[in-house]
């Protein structure tokens, strides 16, 4: 029987403790999930200025910097807003552009960031993440989709969130309350999460169901929804069909939540969060004897998994796709995969996974 994910995965590679993310796979930006990509390589650092020394070298931003006062929205003030978005396109850098790049979107971007310092953050991170991703244009839905957590801790949000209220209350600006309400919600949904996946581990750990758990990620997903976070509503949608499936054994509940998270992380470029949604979906499919779907299921899920270097991750989706080459009279391929997990559990001390290869090789006689 392929061995759960959310049941024992999570406490060696990450699902329960860490949520999705391995080691190194991790973000600059609180919780920017999906992308393990390698250190920069020195030589960017000093390709435009040869005098800087690549061993202290720290990456500055050359876009325009906003102060921390807010910038009235642009049908108030255009020349002001609008003319700092349009200093982000000459300064970015990008070897393509859109004529629909979020350079036309000044509503939108003030909405997002109340014309703060954090504007700067938001178009960076965006225009990082192109590049990152090979496509160097960023459309308002691509700014929407990301987690732009605008480099504030949750300290330093709730810390700006008491400056907006005395600024509300001392200064008569009724206005800043409804971004003190969003940097709140921010802290909120992040803890929810974080705190729901604490009480999964500790189900793995005690095999007693926390009613908490559930509420916690259902709130999360409602707030990241709220706040337009496509990544984060898609990370919190995970966890709640992870928890209809692992925790309550209730595959018809969580095959929906399944789905719809794969769907919004698909669409917010989370590759990690989609190759989670793609693994538990092709659990549902191996339970329920659809052995060619869960097969399909599991080799995309593993693809992704290569792609962003998560070889914990590929080793876990190996052992499932030895169990359906075995059910599939396919031995000789089932073998084969089962040595490539060890050969990674072995390089990246997953000494849990190595267990279960171990017990895959008994279950199925390829000792």
């Amino acid at each position: 029987m392929i061995r759960h994910a959310g049941t024992t995965e999570g406490v060696v590679v990450g699902i329960a403790g860490t949520a999705r993310h391995p080691k190194g796979a991790r973000r600059t930006a609180p919780r920017r999930a999906d992308r393990a990509v390698p250190a920069p390589d020195h030589g960017d650092l000093t390709r435009h200025d040869q005098t800087v020394d690549a061993r202290t070298a720290t990456m500055r931003s050359r876009l325009p910097m906003t102060w921390p006062a807010p910038i009235p929205p642009a049908q108030d003030a255009a020349p002001i807003l609008g003319g700092v978005v349009k200093g982000f396109e000459g300064n970015l850098c990008l070897n393509t552009r859109s004529e629909k790049g979020p350079f036309r979107h000044d509503a939108y971007l003030h909405e997002r960031t109340g014309g703060c310092l954090t504007l700067s953050q938001l178009v960076c991170q965006a225009a990082t993440h192109a590049i990152l991703d090979r496509v160097e244009e960023r459309a308002s839905n691509s700014l929407a989709c990301g987690r732009y957590d605008h480099g504030m801790t949750a300290d330093e949000r709730i810390e700006q969130a008491e400056l907006l209220y005395e600024r509300a209350v001392f200064g008569g600006d009724s206005s800043a309350l409804a971004a003190a309400d969003r940097n709140l919600d921010e802290v909120e949904a992040d803890l929810a999460l974080a705190r729901g996946r604490v009480i999964h581990a500790r189900f793995l750990e005690e095999r007693v169901e926390d009613a908490r758990e559930l509420e916690l990620f259902e709130r999360a997903a409602e707030l990241y929804g709220r706040l337009g976070d496509v990544r984060g509503e898609g990370e919190a949608v995970f966890w709640v069909g992870t928890f209809h499936q692992v925790v309550r054994d209730d595959t018809e509940t969580a095959v929906p939540a399944f789905e719809r998270a794969l769907d919004l992380a698909t669409r917010a470029g989370d590759r990690l969060t989609t190759s989670y949604a793609l693994r538990h979906l092709g659990f549902a499919d191996h339970m329920a004897g659809r052995l060619d779907e869960a097969r399909a299921h599991f080799e995309e899920s593993t693809r992704l998994r290569r792609e962003l270097g998560f070889l914990p991750g590929v080793a876990a989706n190996l052992i499932g796709l030895a169990y359906l080459a075995a059910q599939q009279e396919r031995r000789d391929e089932a073998a084969t995969l089962l040595n490539e997990a060890t050969e990674l559990a072995e390089s990246t001390d997953s000494h849990g996974v190595l267990r279960w290869v171990a017990e895959a090789r008994k279950e199925l006689s390829l000792l």
